[in-house]
This record gives C-alpha cells, sequence and structure tokens, in this order.
C-alpha cells in the first residue's frame, strides 16, 4: 500500500529528478523534489479555494469609477428627498418659522446663465412648504424624529427636479433656493426689529435630506438610503449662503458567472456643501431683510461605479498562470540552482 502511494506521489513529481543536497560532504535529503512537489500542490489548491471562495460568497470584485461632465440637463428629483426645514435654538428647543419674526421661502429657479456676455435669465416658482405631518414622515423615512409635527416639509405633488446642462457658451440648469427673511410683511404683523434680533439670536436652521451611499459590499442593495442633517448658525450680520451639490449617479453590478450580466442602478448622492457669505449691508438682491440662503444644484459631473464580479474564466486564467509558475519556471530554476550549487 505504502508502495503504491509511493509511485502514486513519484508521478506526480514535478521536478523530474531526485536532489542529493551535500551536508557535511555526506549526501542526503535525497527525496527533497517529491516533498517539493508536493509543497507546490499545496500552494495551488490553497490558491484555488480562495478564488472559487471569493465566486461562491461573491466577494471578489473590482470597483471602476469614473465621471463624465453633463451634457444634458439629467434631472435629479428630489420629490421624496425629505428637504425637512426647522428652526432651533441652542438649548435644542424648535421654534416656528413662518411667524411674526422669520419668514421662509422656497423657490424652484430656471437659470440660462450666458457666459459671453455674463448675463443670468431668471424665472421662479414658488414652492410651497407646510407643516410635516405623519404621512409626509413616514414616507420619507423619518419616522423617529422628536417634535416632528413642528418642522417643515415640502408639499407633495410639486416638480421638484434640479438639473444641468454645462457648455462651452451657456449653463442652463434648475435649482431650489431657500430663502430665510426677518418678517417683512406687515400682514404678519412682524415684531419690531430690536424683538426680531433677540427671537434669531442664538438659533439655527436645521436641514434634513435624504441621499443615498454605495455599499459595495451589499451585493443584491448595493444603493442604501441616507438621512443628511446639518445645522447652520443664523448670523444677524451677515447672509450665509450654503450651497448643496448632488450628483445623478449610476451604478452598474456585473455579477455574471461567464457572461457579462450587468444591473444598473439610477440614483443621486449628496456630494458636497459649501459656504459663502456677505455682509448684510452689501446684500439686496432679494431684500435687506434676507439673512441665510440654502441652495440645492446640481454637481456638473455624472459619477459612474461599476463592480465586477470575478468571472470563472478569470479564476481558471490566474490558477493556470500559478500553475506554469510552480509547474515550470519553479522547477526550472531550482534544477538549474541544485545542480550547480548543492550536490554532485
Amino acid at each position: 500500500m505504502l508502495n503504491k502511494i509511493y509511485n502514486l506521489i513519484e508521478k506526480m513529481n514535478i521536478y523530474g529528478l531526485n536532489f542529493h543536497l551535500l551536508y557535511k560532504k555526506e549526501q542526503t535529503y535525497s527525496t527533497l523534489d517529491i516533498i517539493l512537489s508536493i509543497v507546490s500542490y499545496l500552494i495551488l489548491l490553497f490558491i484555488s479555494i480562495l478564488y472559487f471562495k471569493d465566486i461562491y460568497n461573491k466577494t471578489g470584485f473590482s470597483i471602476i469609477t469614473n465621471s463624465i461632465q453633463l451634457e444634458g440637463k439629467t434631472p435629479i428629483d428630489l420629490s421624496n428627498s425629505s428637504l425637512i426645514f426647522g428652526l432651533f435654538d441652542f438649548k435644542g428647543q424648535i421654534k416656528s418659522i413662518n411667524n411674526s419674526y422669520i419668514n421662509f421661502n422656497l423657490y424652484k429657479t430656471d437659470h440660462n446663465f450666458i457666459i459671453g456676455n455674463y448675463s443670468i435669465n431668471r424665472t421662479q416658482h414658488n414652492i410651497i412648504l407646510e407643516r410635516c405631518s405623519r404621512e409626509n414622515l413616514e414616507t420619507i423615512f423619518f419616522e423617529n424624529l422628536q417634535s416632528k409635527y413642528n418642522l417643515s416639509c415640502i408639499k407633495k405633488g410639486q416638480n421638484l427636479t434640479i438639473a444641468g446642462k454645462y457648455g462651452n457658451s451657456f449653463n442652463l440648469f434648475d435649482i431650489l433656493e431657500f430663502h430665510i427673511k426677518k418678517c417683512e410683511n406687515e400682514t404678519n404683523n412682524c415684531k419690531n426689529e430690536e424683538e426680531i434680533n433677540t427671537y434669531l439670536s442664538n438659533s439655527y436652521i436645521h436641514v434634513l435630506y435624504l441621499s443615498y451611499f454605495v455599499d459595495h459590499f451589499n451585493v443584491d442593495n448595493p444603493i442604501n438610503y441616507m438621512i443628511g442633517s446639518d445645522d447652520f448658525a443664523i448670523s444677524l450680520n451677515s447672509v450665509k449662503r450654503y450651497y448643496y451639490y448632488f450628483s445623478p449617479s449610476k451604478y452598474i453590478s456585473n455579477n455574471g458567472l461567464i457572461f457579462n450580466f450587468k444591473k444598473t442602478y439610477d440614483f443621486f448622492e449628496h456630494k458636497e456643501t459649501i459656504l459663502d457669505y456677505v455682509d448684510i449691508e452689501n446684500y439686496s438682491y432679494f431684500s435687506s431683510k434676507t439673512i441665510m440662503e440654502i441652495i440645492f444644484s446640481v454637481y456638473p459631473y455624472e459619477i459612474n461605479y461599476e463592480r465586477r464580479y470575478v468571472k470563472l474564466q478569470d479564476v481558471l486564467g490566474n490558477i493556470g498562470g500559478c500553475t506554469d509558475f510552480l509547474f515550470y519556471d519553479f522547477p526550472n530554476y531550482f534544477n538549474i540552482f541544485f545542480r550547480e550549487k548543492l550536490y554532485y
């Protein structure tokens, strides 16, 4: 039985000759070639198990990312993206946002900015805010908000797409502009300036929005909801302008075992928020009562991700390369090395 096993191992010997090493001028270790053959087979087996484990568990993949400049308007639908607003003091107590102290106004604005003569054509459409209800919040995944009925939500059924077209000579884009003003409408029975300033001092605007993030390790649902939250302190001597930039994105998951089998997900993601501000005295774009603007716009690039899972032919090719090295290159090198250095 042992002879049969030995003969089998000897037939699988990839080195083709016995190595007789010298140790203190005596020949020994005459079966080193068999040992090295067994080690080579074990290495190849270990590598093969790792590759096929990646195929089975869907853990072997590569990510390709590229950015494409937006040529079309590529609208991003923010209808179910939350855009929940609240006014808080620094103790966390919520304040009313449309009253005799402060007014919130939200517009959808069409911009046509011609670079050559620096002209801007603007068309504004009022977006209606309403006090958040359970229907608003459950639809947009904000069920657990505290004091949620005192927050302001976008009224349903309104066109809330933002879009952009970027070219060499003009920019055409739609944005959402959220303007926060001190009370200036006499029909609201506005408080006097001192009372308004006291009400607004040590206060901040709380903004919630819905975006998405990519979980590359999630095989079935790589696109996941993300609730973004920002707090903007109110300043009474400057107009703060916060620019939210969202990017239209595509995620292509190629999980075919042999052939390409692609599934495409379209989503948008929040890329960055930029702060700009000017002195109140030098800002009269809308009115001297404006104290803050929050602007939602499109990032000028579409972000594309592709997740490519390891294919069977890739695995076989890699195993073949390892076999080439272990069974041909490596034995030839050691045959020469042992012949010249280690034995007669």
